[in-house]
């Protein structure tokens, strides 16, 4: 007897004592039970004359068609409860755990197998909880430093490629016309349209404006870690787009090249003293026009 039909007559009260038994021990049986349970807990309308369930119990004790009567008035509460649940778990299912940070702010996440993220300034990350043990998946904008738990593959997506490891140190970065990975430990794979690069500790690829440079790393973490950016060969743009994400600023510029290549650095703790690390050696001048507005200019 297929499924349907055995809950039809469990529900119409007709099925034989061997046939109870036999579905008894069924999973859906079970949660058919509970559904119907919650179901008795609300009041029928009004138009039904059925004042609570105590009084239908009361009738099903002396009253054989009264149970049918009760499942008639009670069923479409049921279902209703059935699409409720089964919509909420969609929707847990679905919902992603998401996280981003400010200006001038990071963030440490630890996830479900206590892997351990570090976000930079303005950045955002995604995942499903739900689904972590069978998919260790996130969604990446902006930057990252992830310290990843030995397990199966660990996925960071991005707009601009895609970083795929097993257990290891890497740091991230994807930002406007910017893509830049970084492996301290273990291995890297990164992929996109350009590229299909395997990094090993100490590697690190960019791309900037479809090109891509790959180079060696002497450190062993992310500089901005402690609190200091570093880049080597990037055009002004970016480094100026950083240093505003750093120190929630606005900067204008004035009759000055973006496209200008810097290798150099500079501090998140003293903003003249970074303004001066950028503009000094590409002989620039900078001024406040407000305490959150800076003018960069030859």
């Amino acid at each position: 007897m297929d499924r349907e039909r055995i809950h039809k007559k469990w529900l119409a009260d007709e099925l034989t004592p061997e046939e109870l038994s036999q579905i008894e021990s069924q999973d859906d049986f079970k949660l058919s039970q509970k559904i119907v349970l919650e179901a008795a807990k609300f009041k029928a309308d009004s138009e039904y004359d059925i004042p609570n369930f105590e009084s239908l119990r009361t009738k099903l004790a002396s009253n054989k068609k009264a149970s049918v009567s009760f499942l008639k008035y009670i069923l479409p509460v049921a279902a209703v409860l059935v699409v409720a649940l089964g919509i909420f778990s969609l929707w847990d299912k679905n919902n992603d755990t998401s996280f981003e940070t400010a200006l001038n702010a990071t963030k440490v996440l630890t996830l479900p197998d206590q892997s351990v993220v570090t976000l930079n300034a303005e950045s955002t990350l995604s995942y499903n909880k739900a689904n972590w043990e069978n998919e260790r998946t996130l969604n990446l904008t902006g930057e990252a430093y992830f310290e990843v738990e030995k397990g199966s593959t660990f996925t960071v997506k991005t707009k601009d490629g895609t970083i795929q490891v097993l257990g290891t140190k890497f740091n991230v970065n994807t930002r406007k016309d910017y893509f830049k990975v970084s492996c301290f430990e273990g291995k890297v794979q990164v992929k996109n349209a350009l590229l299909d690069e395997e990094l090993i500790k100490n590697e690190q690829v960019q791309v900037i404006h479809g090109l891509v440079q790959k180079n060696t790393i002497i450190f062993e973490n992310p500089a901005w870690l402690q609190q200091n950016s570093i880049f080597n060969n990037v055009p002004l743009d970016i480094v100026f787009s950083e240093l505003e994400r750093q120190y929630a600023i606005k900067i204008t510029k004035t009759n000055v090249d973006l496209d200008r290549i810097f290798s150099g650095s500079f501090t998140h703790q003293d903003m003249d003293e970074a303004l001066t690390s950028i503009t000094a050696p590409m002989k620039l001048k900078y001024q406040f026009s407000s305490s959150n507005q800076v003018e960069i200019y030859e």
